[in-house]
């Protein structure tokens, strides 16, 4: 297997905290890798990979973008919550490129928040192109999303028609039951289902994310077999071989003497993914009072009231970077110190020179990982390999990994204020 990444660390006693815990570690491991937890028929999200690739629905899926592209289409709003649209914003922003032969679509992301202005704006933004519309929602309950589809699907509506506008109106939600399975029955809705064993922060590799995607030019195929590589990956018992086992191993080691986990990354061009990243261990790992306190902020605050914080740093190398050798003569013989030096490995020396000055940065125990480029066929890696990373924290937390009782208690919350 070509270097996908690396992950690596500095304090020599994680050694020791790791044979402490080895045997649990281990214990947990075997019992994902065999699917032997309470709730297996969650993992699912496995074998989806697989699926999607063996069973001709990459062929649909191009089949209905090429329709989309054939009518003109210039912007494909993607409707959905945090967890259903970041994958899909992740590889949007990092990889999508206008391609006046392709003819791509341009996505734009929006029911994330119940902002006015926000999605008012939003709406502006198209009202003057030709767009459809994916919606996005295993329940089709969060409000979020739901207000955002009425607006957008009554502007579509009366620039073209209600019939019309049935043609360009794309449903992804649960294949059997919930608010928008039977919206898209009524109406006539393209539909494109939600395995219902797949809980939706596990669904990067269903419809929720290769529908846009394949809409927006991304080589899904190349994505997948990322995916399909990181399978691979968890199968090798081997602490420096396994990346999600050993970034899990190094976590839960760590997680005995800290507070606080946060999340740093080098180009905030990748920011998307540790917002992503952040929602799926928040929403996986920790509840029923388990879990760690999970940001991707380190301020002045957080320094003064937590002493332990674990620090995971991700750096995407780009290996188009250029070379810092071409300054002016000028500059040049003042800053000799850049010559030859990478854009990216700038980026971390500053960074590193930031981190350090704050008073309680513990420097040893940061966990860094380095994805070696930016492609399709990594960022299906990474996915795969966070979603083994969270199911096995939430496992060794001893709490579900695939319940979201958080999230329920804030949906009946709105429920409620809508009645009252």
């Amino acid at each position: 297997m070509n270097k996908i990444l690396r992950i690596s660390y500095q304090n020599p006693s994680l050694i020791d905290e790791l044979e402490k815990n080895q045997e649990q570690i281990n214990k947990v491991y075997q019992n994902v890798l065999n699917r032997q937890i309470i709730e297996k028929k969650f993992l699912a999200w496995i074998d989806l990979p697989e699926k999607e690739l063996e069973n001709n629905k990459i062929e649909y899926l191009e089949s209905l973008a090429k329709d989309l592209v054939d009518k003109d289409i210039k912007v494909l709003v993607v409707i959905g919550t945090g967890s259903a649209i970041l994958p899909t914003k992740t590889i949007y922003e990092n990889i999508y490129k206008k391609d006046k032969n392709k003819k791509n679509l341009e996505l734009l992301f929006v029911g994330q928040s119940i902002s006015a202005e926000s999605l008012i704006e939003q709406l502006k933004y198209v009202e003057n192109k030709r767009f459809a519309i994916n919606v996005i929602s295993k329940s089709g309950a969060p409000i979020e999303p739901a207000l955002a589809f009425r607006e957008f699907r009554k502007l579509l509506e009366s620039k073209i028609g209600a019939n019309n506008a049935k043609k360009l109106i794309f449903i992804t939600s649960d294949s059997k039951k919930g608010v928008l399975h039977d919206l898209a029955s009524e109406n006539n809705y393209k539909f494109l289902n939600i395995p219902e064993e797949i809980v939706i922060r596990f669904a990067a590799f269903s419809n929720v994310t290769l529908f846009p995607l394949m809409c927006a030019g991304i080589d899904v195929k190349n994505y997948l077999k990322g995916a399909l590589e990181a399978n691979k990956n968890f199968k090798i018992f081997n602490f420096e071989q396994n990346y999600a086992y050993k970034y899990t191993a190094l976590k839960y080691s760590l997680s005995k003497k800290i507070n606080v986990e946060l999340f740093e990354i080098i180009n905030s061009k990748n920011s998307t993914i540790l917002k992503w990243i952040i929602q799926l261990l928040v929403e996986t790992r920790s509840k029923n009072g388990k879990g760690l306190f999970t940001s991707n902020t380190y301020n002045s605050q957080m320094n003064l009231k937590h002493k332990n914080v674990l620090k995971t740093i991700i750096n995407f190398k780009n290996n188009q970077a250029q070379n810092l050798d071409n300054l002016e003569k000028e500059y040049s013989n003042k800053l000799p110190y850049l010559d030859g030096t990478k854009l990216h490995e700038v980026n971390w020396s500053l960074l590193r020179k930031k981190l350090i000055t704050q008073e309680n940065f513990l420097e040893e125990d940061d966990i860094r990982i380095t994805i070696e480029n930016i492609n399709e066929f990594n960022f299906g890696f990474l996915f795969q390999m966070f979603f083994y990373v969270a199911t096995m924290n939430g496992v060794l937390n001893g709490v579900n990994p695939f319940n979201q009782p958080g999230v329920d208690v804030y949906k009946n919350n709105i429920f409620k204020s809508f009645k009252e």
